[in-house]
């Protein structure tokens, strides 16, 4: 393996660090070539956009300034040929950084490996299911260590456990529970899981009341300590009790629509 290989290897590897982000910018300032000195500074400028957040100071704008120059004047000519296969995808942290997308489990599951490798992470919801016992055709697959966001239709506790204890779901950033009927007992599993360190976002579609337990279940979980957003859509009813201690727990990342309170 060439060393350009290893060290995007690095990067696919561990997509929630930095730094073989920042090394492999090193190394392409290295090589002389103007061309890739652009695409280094890219990397780096979008990692600390990354890490400031929220945070829209003069530092960010000066950032922002510098990121759009550099997209303006050297483009997807300079991010790889794997860019050009996702025209009109966003770029997150130096690397395409798909959006979020409907597809079916089977389909997949079927991609080749080049064309999983096209994206360090990948956002999917996963559409026509079938039968719940399917769960473990994913959450056994090392390929779901490529997904950075997982929807499953009809989630149940049954498979929020699966995912929960699926070695393969570290790099999950986000999950949604799709027009499911998980409970209070799926919460648990998934806000007590030691495979999802890197789990910020949740939103909860489940078709069921969102009783005292379940509130309880996530705000007295280590998920709550690092929760930046908690969604309710669909459900049946939110126990006024149980609303006011996600308030209370969560005051800027709890959204509940109106119709639910």
């Amino acid at each position: 393996m060439d060393t350009e290989k290893a060290l995007l290897a690095a990067i696919w590897a561990a997509p929630h660090d930095d730094l073989p982000r920042l090394v492999y910018a090193d190394w392409l300032d290295e090589s002389g070539d103007p061309a890739k000195a652009a695409r280094a500074e890219f990397i780096r400028v979008q990692c600390e956009l990354a890490r400031m957040g929220d945070d829209r100071g003069s530092r960010w704008m000066t950032l922002k300034d510098v990121e759009t120059r550099l997209w303006r004047e050297h483009g997807r000519k300079v991010y790889g040929e794997v860019a050009n296969k996702l025209m009109n995808e966003p770029f997150r942290r130096g690397f395409v950084a798909p959006q979020r997308r409907m597809i079916v489990l089977d389909h997949f599951l079927n991609w080749s490996e080049e064309k999983v490798n096209r994206a360090v992470l990948w956002q999917f919801n996963l559409n026509n299911f079938g039968p719940r016992t399917r769960i473990v055709e994913l959450t056994d697959n090392p390929r779901l260590r490529r997904l950075g966001f997982l929807g499953l239709w009809g989630m149940t506790d049954e498979q929020a456990a699966a995912v929960a204890e699926s070695p393969h779901a570290v790099n999950l950033e986000g999950i949604h529970c799709r027009h499911g009927v998980m409970t209070a007992s799926g919460v648990r599993a998934l806000s007590q899981s030691p495979h999802l360190p890197h789990l910020t976002e949740l939103i909860l579609d489940t078709g069921t009341r969102v009783d005292v337990r379940f509130a309880q279940e996530l705000c007295r979980s280590p998920l709550a300590e690092r929760l930046k957003r908690l969604t309710f859509k669909g459900c049946d009813r939110i126990d006024p009790v149980a609303r006011c201690l996600l308030a209370e727990k969560f005051p800027q990342q709890l959204m509940i629509p109106d119709r639910l309170t």
